[in-house]
């Protein structure tokens, strides 16, 4: 897939936990202007995927920061290539993270408005991860391409 001079302009200039924060006020203030919150058995289900997708976060992160390398996606990762913890399960976790978070939200604060922004994100997620995948691969060539055959992209 191609992107487009225009989709490179935004995939360069909101990062995603922006676009993820955008998307998440939208909750948090149509939730409550609109009392559109849900009852305690679906906030179980909300706080186990925000609980989740804070593992996932926290652990990526910390692999990023654990060798000096900086986890903005706008940073080329040059020098290490993650393949074991939480990278073995996902190639993506802290993009899979705010997948977890929003839908956590999104639950609990106007559920009809997840049936729009959980596919925005995941199309926005998805563009950004093809472009880093195209640089990874350029980058780690063979062990990269073996990664990618061995772990799925999101879960």
């Amino acid at each position: 897939m191609t992107v487009s001079a225009k989709e490179s302009f935004i995939l360069k200039t909101l990062p995603p936990p922006a676009v993820f924060s955008f998307f998440a006020l939208l909750h948090f203030i149509l939730g409550f202007s609109e009392n559109m919150t849900i009852p305690v058995p679906l906030g179980l289900i909300s706080l186990t995927l925000l609980a989740a997708g804070g593992i996932f976060a926290a652990t990526s992160l910390y692999m990023f920061t654990a060798e000096g390398i900086s986890p903005l996606p706008w940073k080329t990762n040059d020098t290490v290539l993650f393949t074991g913890g939480i990278y073995g399960v996902s190639r993506n976790p802290m993009y899979l993270s705010l997948m977890l978070c929003l839908t956590g939200i999104g639950i609990t604060f106007c559920p009809l408005l997840l049936l729009m922004t959980l596919p925005l994100m995941f199309h926005y997620l998805s563009l950004i991860t093809e472009r880093e995948e195209t640089v990874n691969g350029i980058l780690f060539g063979r062990n990269f391409s073996e990664y990618c055959r061995k772990t799925r992209r999101w879960l």
